[in-house]
């Protein structure tokens, strides 16, 4: 009745199933990369409120000095006064913006418009703070070069404070989704739906996933942010500080991180399918380690801004109107309603619980860095097996060009074999000698790079013939990227 000796059918991804393992090890480790990246913007963003002040007032106190003794005031103390300011004005302005009008008119909103309205925001939001990365910059060079810093300056105020202001009414928005109860999992599916579909089912390279990585952390710091916020504006409402508040506040964090969460872990766990095998927990682990070892060789500038480089590198994030969206939040909740005395000793307390938090995150991160750089290189199967595929391919290319010249050499030896046939068969030797180098400086013009590359399931070896004047010239553009041949 049934033929039991027929072989098994043949489907297309007939494989081991150990292969799927990046779908579960990859979006574990994309969630350890993403608190990474979250705890170093986070001690970035504490310090625009902890020793930024601080350093405002020793540049102040620089520019009275040096303005006594004539001396030439250094740029960056400059910076430093321009970064406050327009933190301070910034802040000033959206104080004195009066948003209750605008909340109630959302309020009236159903859950579509709501969505409409969110990405609305979000969307102006993207393009001020595009435009907001090149006046920073802007008003960097203008420092440094002493030309167009007011107008640089007053630039940067309102980009600030435009950006600042979005960010506040999209937090409005998800303040009465919440308050709506089941309309905020509906508005977070919908926001994070062309995320999903845009993610998903995607082949992308290394340098792609690192910034797919770094988006996703981007955003993940923005939810918090937006979190934080929310908190606060609750919190400070006298009529609604009741235990039922406390846990619609837990709920309602825990929706959107949840949200958050299984989004990006589908939408990670298919990039891994479709990129498999090279898409795992080892790549998302090698993206962490590059990323704290970053933040543990930048400059040492003491309590200085030490990280905006690295921002800009990576995460690419505007941090100013973060900072702006939270204080004015917290000065209308907290220090605009409470007298004198009792507003500077909330300021103090504030300002020195910020201080423990951003510098336990700095050590904490510091501590990291340092055991994964001590940390014993583990070794890896595939590295092993290229440096035995680049082997065999050097002696195929070695024997190959043996040979004709070989055939050659013999031939034209027999026609004068009188004549120094074993002058010309030493010369070949030499010469043939020479193209044997693998990956090596030699006397010839032209160097041969093997490299293989593992494919679905194959190996696949690629020959490259590279122009010595090529490999100087890119080694003086790129050092450190031709002739090397590393595990990853």
């Amino acid at each position: 009745l049934f033929n039991w000796e027929g072989p098994m059918p043949d489907v297309q991804f007939r494989q081991d199933p150990m292969r799927l393992g990046g779908m579960l090890t990859g979006p574990v480790g994309m969630e350890l990369f993403v608190v990474c990246g979250i705890a170093i913007c986070v001690e970035s963003l504490l310090y625009c409120v902890t020793f930024l002040p601080c350093a405002c007032l020793v540049a102040l106190a620089s520019f009275g000095r040096h303005g006594a003794l004539g001396t030439p005031i250094h740029p960056r103390h400059t910076l430093v006064l321009m970064q406050g300011t327009t933190i301070l004005v910034a802040s000033a302005l959206l104080d004195l913006m009066d948003i209750r009008e605008g909340v109630l008119f959302i309020r009236q909103l159903s859950w579509a418009k709501l969505y409409v309205l969110f990405n609305l925001f979000q969307v102006f939001g993207s393009v001020i703070e595009a435009g907001g990365k090149r006046v920073m910059g802007s008003l960097i060079w203008a420092v440094a070069e002493k030309r167009h810093r007011f107008p640089t300056l007053i630039m940067a105020i309102l980009c600030v404070f435009v950006h600042s202001l979005l960010m506040i009414l999209q937090v409005s928005v998800l303040y009465i989704a919440i308050e709506g109860g089941n309309s905020l999992l509906t508005l977070l599916l919908s926001i994070k739906f062309y995320e999903l579909k845009s993610g998903v089912m995607k082949r992308v390279d290394r340098e792609s996933l690192f910034k797919i990585c770094m988006d996703d952390a981007v955003q993940r710091l923005e939810w918090v942010v937006f979190s934080a916020v929310i908190w606060l504006a609750k919190l400070t409402d006298r009529e609604n500080q009741t235990w039922e508040t406390v846990w619609s506040l837990v709920q309602a964090a825990a929706i959107i991180w949840a949200t958050e969460m299984g989004i990006d872990w589908v939408k990670h766990g298919s990039i891994a399918m479709v990129n498999e095998p090279w898409v795992n927990g080892e790549v998302y682990r090698k993206f962490r380690h590059q990323l704290v070892r970053s933040f543990a060789t930048a400059p040492k500038l003491g309590l200085g801004d030490s990280k905006s480089s690295l921002l800009n590198q990576h995460f690419d994030l505007m941090r100013l109107p973060y900072v702006c969206t939270v204080l004015r939040v917290w000065w209308t909740g907290f220090a605009n309603r409470q007298g004198g005395r009792l507003m500077l000793q909330t300021l103090v307390a504030t300002w020195l619980l910020l201080v423990v938090l951003k510098m336990s995150l700095r050590t904490g991160l510091r501590t990291y860095a340092k055991t994964v750089s001590t940390a014993p290189r583990r070794p890896s199967v595939p590295a092993l097996e290229i440096v035995r595929r680049v082997a065999t391919a050097s002696v195929r290319f070695a024997r190959a060009n043996q040979g004709p010249k070989r055939g050659s050499s013999s031939s034209s030896g027999g026609g004068s074999s009188s004549g120094g046939g074993g002058g010309g068969g030493g010369a070949a030797n030499e010469k043939a000698a020479s193209r044997r180098s693998i990956c090596s400086e030699n006397a010839t013009a032209r160097l041969k790079f093997v490299s293989c590359q593992y494919t679905r399931g194959e190996w696949k070896v690629s020959e490259k013939v590279v122009p010595r004047r090529t490999l100087a010239r890119d080694r003086k553009t790129r050092p450190g990227t031709v002739g090397s041949l590393k595990p990853d």
